[in-house]
């Protein structure tokens, strides 16, 4: 079994899936060597197709009650748990996603009670601050931290931290998901070994010649293939494996600006920094954790109290979850510097455009 002490709380993985495998790479920074778990997650492979006797959606995504079990199916991705949500059947082209989503609606529920709450944003330590940057998806969080960590700031996250109601923000070293634009925006990425490289290159060769081609032509659909399940495992690495030399910070540390990003048509030398009220920032975070995560937990958990009417409802518990989260984003909010920072909206950022966002965040 591989136990991960997240904030204490133990959390153990057994079985022998691909999913596991992923799952404990994800979480890998927590591992613990102690045996006593909260919960012992059991994840098996789903070696025959279920008979389910109520179903909500249609025949390639639905939700669905087979015996004791819930089943979640999107296409190839079938996902199955037991009344306890703590056996886990899998199909081998299961969600990690959904996995991942379900797993940490298991975690903040968890952590809430201790004032602890999920933001979607990355986060760096800079010059004695430390940065947190929420964000909606695709709005250049990635860019952000990058633009700071190789400038010599100390890593904190990339997509997502735990924040709580005294002003702390706590370190989630998850791997970081870097894209072609990410690898050509920031070149000291690529000094790893030969054959990183080469596949790194190999991947924006590629995706470079798939610009301007027709979405649905024979060609394309061949190399974003190859691009996309044979080589793009090279763009998930462990913060330690991007830097030498970089810092995971201590496990918590005191926030001291919260910079909500937002994108903009408008050149760079317009880019701005503005404060807004904290409230405003509580509110957004609370949008933000709903759009990331809640939407689909609240969609899963509704088919459920639906399929198994006789169980303790899942939904009201989310909506508590919801509720205790945003006091926290409230707490937090009043105890930082908070700002709204637009960021360019293109992907892929010049050296300039990374100068001016840390001049501009540090500046205030």
């Amino acid at each position: 079994m591989n136990v991960f002490d997240i904030y204490g709380y133990q959390l153990g993985i057994d079985g022998s899936t691909d999913a596991l495998d992923k799952l404990s790479n994800a979480y890998g920074s927590f591992s613990s060597t102690g045996t006593d778990v909260d919960i012992n997650l059991q994840i098996s492979q789903l070696t025959q197709s279920l008979r389910h006797e109520h179903k909500l959606g249609g025949a390639k995504r639905f939700y669905g009650r087979s015996e004791d079990r819930f089943t979640l199916r999107d296409h190839a991705s079938t996902i199955a748990v037991d009344e306890d949500w703590t056996e886990v059947a899998c199909s081998s082209k299961a969600s990690t996603s959904t996995l991942t989503t379900l797993l940490e609606g298991q975690l903040r529920q968890q952590l809430a009670p201790e004032g602890k709450a999920m933001i979607h944003g990355s986060g760096v330590r800079y010059e004695g601050e430390t940065l947190l940057f929420p964000a909606w998806r695709h709005t250049g969080k990635t860019n952000t931290m990058l633009s700071f960590a190789v400038r010599g700031g100390d890593f904190l996250s990339d997509d997502r931290l735990f924040v709580d109601e005294r002003g702390m923000a706590h370190s989630y070293p998850m791997p970081i998901n870097l894209l072609q634009y990410n690898l050509r925006a920031f070149p000291e990425l690529l000094a790893r070994s030969n054959f990183e490289r080469f596949k790194d290159r190999l991947s924006m060769a590629l995706a470079s010649q798939t610009e301007g081609m027709p979405e649905h032509s024979f060609v394309r659909g061949v190399l974003d293939y190859l691009n996309n399940h044979v080589i793009k495992d090279s763009y998930k690495y462990h913060p330690s494996d991007l830097f030498e030399d970089i810092v995971t910070i201590p496990q918590e540390t005191p926030i001291d600006k919260l910079v909500l990003l937002e994108t903009t048509e408008s050149d760079i030398d317009h880019c701005r920094i503005e404060p807004i009220e904290a409230k405003t920032m509580a509110r957004i975070l609370g949008s933000i954790t709903d759009f990331e995560w809640n939407t689909t937990l609240h969609d899963t958990y509704s088919a459920y109290d639906m399929l198994f009417p006789e169980r303790d409802g899942l939904t009201d518990q989310l909506m508590q979850l919801r509720s205790r989260e945003r006091e926290v984003y409230e707490a937090v909010a009043e105890t930082a510097d908070v700002y709204r920072l637009q960021v360019p909206e293109e992907e892929e950022w010049s050296r300039e455009t990374q100068q001016r966002v840390v001049e501009t965040t540090i500046g205030v």
